[in-house]
């Protein structure tokens, strides 16, 4: 299964009018009593007469990053609250609402923002290095994870700026692929003076935009793997593969898996996929852009982008993998917030493996790719054959 989700040939989303109702999610006891409150959800219109909020279907989890908009100083929080509730419903999100903010500690009370507005405060700090729209793209994914095969309706305030592409790619992926309704609303002075101003500036995150519930096809939701497979994520810029007579993808693909079954025979189980990130010089990697090629390359600019996309991509892939899949990284210089979310897929009982190959600058004179038992370090539970010791890693960004 390929890292990258984001093929809108294979939607499975398929629009449709008026609100969506996804019966498998909206059980009897799901249902109010109240008949004035049952009507809205077919009266999207009349919402204002009503006193109380609908909460039905999957809940919804905002993420507001006050960088691009920062909490009003004169914020009265219920209506906020109420005006972004008010705002989902009529675009057919009807669940829970939950708000995380991120982003340098606003002027109000923390347990006041909880209490009023079910609002929790997040940090920068707690972002690490990473953007704020970095920090947004992993929680969300971590929630998306652990939550599975459940949906979440996903919404996110922040500008529309190249620094959420990636945010917004894996929320496409989200949307596409595993029905999480996703949706971005783009911050203006005065957003929360009524529902309509926040409908105004939200839409769906989909191939066309726009502010109708995409409908479910349950026929073309992705499946999770039911066998032990193997997931391989390498960062192809630190670790080049080799080009040139006697290499072909097969041959690096094939070496690939010699190298790692010889290490432990553990590494490669069941389905073998793939991801490569290069950076943006087709030249280093064109000759792995072919039909027969079972490496997926995907080009993400520098380091920080290469992680960033990696990353994502793993923790997309952890959702519908089972838990006990392989998972194998093969890069270096990692940040500590990559190396913690490794970690915690180990504990959550995914067998990770991070691999630091020797720089390889003439692979046609000896076996390509040069890994050591040292070289491989080891996150998870259980016996491995020929388990590696574990190395320090590097640290830092950039190289």
């Amino acid at each position: 299964m390929s890292a990258d989700l984001s093929d809108a040939e294979d939607s499975p989303m398929i629009k449709g009018e008026g609100l969506s109702k996804v019966e498998e999610d909206l059980s009897e006891e799901d249902v109010e009593e109240d008949p004035t409150q049952f009507a809205y959800l077919f009266a999207p219109e009349d919402y204002s007469m009503f006193e109380y909020l609908i909460c039905r279907g999957p809940d919804t989890c905002l993420f507001w990053n006050l960088d691009d908009y920062p909490i009003p100083e004169s914020a009265d929080f219920v209506s906020i609250h109420r005006n972004i509730k008010l705002a989902l419903h009529q675009m057919g999100v009807h669940g829970w609402l939950d708000i995380w903010v991120y982003g340098d500690k606003p002027n109000h009370d923390e347990l006041d923002l909880y209490d009023k507005a079910n609002i929790t405060y997040i940090p920068k700090a707690a972002a690490g290095p990473l953007s704020i729209a970095a920090r947004i793209s992993v929680d969300i994914l971590e929630l998306s994870r652990n939550n599975y095969p459940a949906r979440t309706a996903y919404v996110v305030i922040a500008k529309q700026n190249p620094e959420i592409d990636e945010l917004k790619r894996v929320l496409k992926c989200l949307q596409l692929r595993y029905h999480h309704p996703c949706i971005i609303v783009e911050p203006q002075d005065g957003l929360f003076q009524s529902a309509d101003s926040v409908y105004g500036r939200a839409q769906f995150v989909d191939v066309d935009g726009g502010k109708t519930m995409p409908r479910v096809s349950s026929l073309k939701r992705l499946k999770p793997v039911r066998e032990v497979s193997t997931g391989l994520f390498w960062d192809a810029k630190d670790f080049p593969f080799p080009v040139g007579v006697g290499w072909s993808p097969y041959t690096v693909y094939t070496s690939i898996i010699s190298c790692l079954t010889e290490i432990s025979c553990a590494m490669v189980m069941g389905d073998l996929s793939i991801s490569s990130y290069v950076d943006e010089k087709k030249d280093s990697w064109a000759d792995f852009v072919c039909p027969e090629s079972r490496i997926d390359l995907y080009p993400a600019g520098n380091k920080k982008a290469r992680l960033e996309r990696m990353l994502n991509d793993i923790l997309l892939w952890s959702i519908h993998n089972p838990r006990q899949a392989n998972l194998i990284v093969v890069s270096d210089n990692l940040t500590s917030e990559f190396v913690d979310s490794l970690e915690n897929l180990g504990l959550k009982g995914y067998r990770v493996f991070l691999a630091t190959p020797s720089k390889d600058t003439r692979p046609k004179r000896r076996p390509w790719p040069q890994l050591r038992p040292d070289q491989v370090r080891f996150f998870g539970f259980g016996a491995v054959s020929k388990r590696p010791q574990h190395k320090k890693l590097k640290t830092g960004d950039d190289v």
